[in-house]
């Protein structure tokens, strides 16, 4: 849908606020670009502030994790919110608020110097007006708990024992689906990445009790057989009215695409 089809459906004022909300971030996007130099251009396009020591923020750099999530977001040609649940540095929720159909993101990320990282590359890309970050986790309680950390590695930490020994460990807030509700209100469809190392099971869960579930068009979620059953995951989404799985990579570690058949609306 190119700029025609926004017209006719949205209106010449929501363009024409939408036209002056890209300039304004394109503006604080070069500025910084240009004259911070803690901040950096990654391989996807947006700004992150440099943290050269993390894997994750390495793997941003150089566009280890392909383009698939990425041309998804990128290419969704309608109104939508976008749920990044485990969303680290903001690598995709920043990508999602760049695309003018995307109304709101909701970034949820447990771990504090992580979450300061995802502030701080909100501010830098100029998308605090469209992005909302919570500092915690989805499950299926209110609770504080403890997480484990990976020196050097911000992505693997994990609720789970995902990769042996634990090297450090921090307490948490993680919540149920009924904080995401405030920011939901508008009706629109809901694009949901998972990245939470080997809590994919319980977080699908806790989404498909919610009161937004048969609002959900898809879900994109990692899969690691050594701590979680591909099965049980694709029968929670079902669950949601998710039919159609596309999955990104092979062997024991990969990622799956789930959404609605043809012809099904959330």
């Amino acid at each position: 849908m190119g700029i025609v089809g926004v017209l006719r459906n949205e209106g010449l004022l929501t363009f024409l606020y939408k036209a002056q909300r890209k300039i304004k971030r394109v503006c604080i996007w070069r500025a910084n670009r240009l004259f911070n130099t803690k901040i950096v251009k990654s391989y996807y396009g947006v700004l992150l502030t440099a943290n050269w020591d993390d894997a994750t923020f390495r793997f941003c750099m150089h566009g280890s994790y392909g383009k698939f999530l990425s041309n998804y977001l990128r290419g969704i040609d309608y109104p939508f919110i976008f749920i990044d649940i485990g969303a680290n540095q903001g690598l995709y929720s920043l990508i999602a608020a760049q695309n003018m159909f995307c109304e709101k993101v909701v970034s949820l990320e447990p771990v504090s110097k992580t979450f300061d990282l995802l502030a701080s590359n909100i501010r830098v890309n100029g998308l605090a007006d469209i992005i909302v970050a919570l500092n915690c986790g989805l499950s299926s309680e209110n609770a504080r708990v403890k997480i484990r950390l990976k020196a050097g590695h911000s992505g693997a930490a994990s609720l789970h024992n995902t990769f042996g020994a634990a090297e450090g460990a921090e307490e948490i807030q993680i919540s149920t689906a009924a904080i995401l509700e405030p920011y939901l209100a508008s009706g629109l469809p809901l694009v949901v990445k998972i990245d939470t190392e080997g809590h994919e099971d319980v977080v699908i869960g806790e989404l498909a009790r919610s009161d937004f579930a048969n609002r959900v068009a898809s879900v994109f979620y990692e899969v690691d057989v050594a701590w979680s059953d591909p099965e049980n995951l694709k029968a929670g989404l079902r669950g949601m009215g998710l039919n159609h799985f596309d999955q990104i990579g092979g062997g024991t570690h990969y990622d799956v695409l789930a959404s609605r058949e043809a012809g099904q609306t959330a």
